[in-house]
């Protein structure tokens, strides 16, 4: 298989598992913007989190980022009526047609990427690329590391 059959597929996949439907309710896995069948997430802010909307009864799970500080995490419009679940916030019956806000604060982080022969210093603000060393070029689409 080549890389773009391989990249495409792997992105199909995921794409397919960000919101799933079950019995016992909807699992919403990929936090980026969507409406898909009985859930539409939205991107709130940089460092505040998602706001989700349901349009079917039942209860909901909403996967917490591995870099979200899990005890940081809050539920805006449902006080009281939601829990940490292992790595979801559970929501017992969101209210239909209605936002909920699940907020969660973006740590800030570097990571290498090494590509070849040399360390790329790339800076994050929870998954979003902020800055990315460019070692003198100007053609990146994100501001250079100093």
């Amino acid at each position: 298989m080549n890389i773009v059959g391989g990249a495409v597929g792997a992105l199909c996949e995921a794409y397919w598992d960000a919101v799933m439907s079950t019995p016992s309710g909807q699992r919403v896995n990929l936090l980026l913007e969507h409406r898909m069948g009985t859930v539409a997430v939205e991107r709130l802010p940089v460092g505040v989190g998602v706001r989700l909307t349901v349009n079917r009864r039942g209860a909901l799970w909403v996967r917490i980022p591995p870099w979200a500080a899990h005890k940081d995490v809050s539920v805006k419009s449902l006080e009281g009526r939601w829990r940490l679940d292992g790595d979801y916030v559970f929501m017992y019956e969101p209210p239909v047609g209605q936002p909920v806000s699940v907020r969660y604060p973006e740590e800030k982080s570097e990571i290498f990427l090494r590509p070849r022969t040399r360390d790329i210093c790339v800076r994050l603000s929870g998954d979003r690329v902020t800055a990315i060393q460019n070692f003198g070029t100007d053609q990146t689409l994100f501001d250079p590391v100093e």
